[in-house]
């Protein structure tokens, strides 16, 4: 999925990520006409690198969960093991948590196009996991580049509006923010986001916009 983003591929051959992977990619915010870059962090879905996931979803501004819609186990393993990883930062089913943007992501949606049959998540199962922790639930596929843009654009909206609220609320109080050192995370169960690196907002400061 990262891939299919970041450089509009899919190699059916590439492997699951062992440890860490990193991209990024500079986008143009539609609501806000921000320029902005998303740094992408591609970290190992199994329980043995749960130890090392922890250090990137500390700072992470946003969160995929990404499951595969032909396979029941990947699913459950979100209930599982990922959701309990991310409320030892973040308590996701308290409706007041304005701190992380969260997606559940089901894969292979193409699979599913080419029968019904090979479906073993519904939507409607999905979406209600995503409701759960105050997530949304979107399908896609990496082969076809389905929704794939759409869900990143989106997230990195959703980042940045959540950013702009703290950011108010932050300056009511008289409590600065450092808006430049998060990340967006997406996980395979995940992927992350910086809207902006502090190179590029000291060279481009006079253009970006405030909140």
């Amino acid at each position: 999925m990262k891939i299919r983003y970041t450089d509009d591929l899919f190699d059916p051959n590439t492997q699951k990520s062992t440890v860490i992977d990193f991209k990024t990619k500079r986008i143009k915010l539609e609501k806000s006409q921000e320029n902005v870059l998303l740094s992408i962090w591609d970290t190992a879905g199994s329980e043995k690198y749960k130890s090392m996931a922890k250090i990137y979803l500390k700072n992470a501004q946003g969160i995929l969960l990404c499951f595969d819609i032909t396979n029941r186990e990947s699913f459950e393993e979100l209930n599982n093991f990922w959701f309990d990883l991310i409320n030892e930062y973040y308590n996701l089913e308290d409706n007041n948590n304005s701190v992380r943007v969260l997606y559940l992501i089901g894969t292979k949606f193409d699979l599913c196009e080419e029968d019904e049959n090979n479906r073993v998540v519904s939507e409607s199962d999905a979406d209600k996991m995503a409701t759960k922790f105050n997530g949304k639930y979107f399908e896609s596929s990496s082969k076809t580049g389905y929704n794939v843009e759409h869900i990143f654009t989106e997230l990195a909206e959703d980042i940045y509006e959540q950013e702009c609220l703290l950011s108010s609320e932050e300056n009511v109080n008289d409590k600065p923010r450092d808006r430049l050192t998060g990340s967006f995370k997406l996980n395979k169960s995940f992927y992350s986001t910086d809207s902006y690196d502090k190179d590029d907002v000291k060279n481009q400061s006079s253009q970006n916009k405030s909140c």
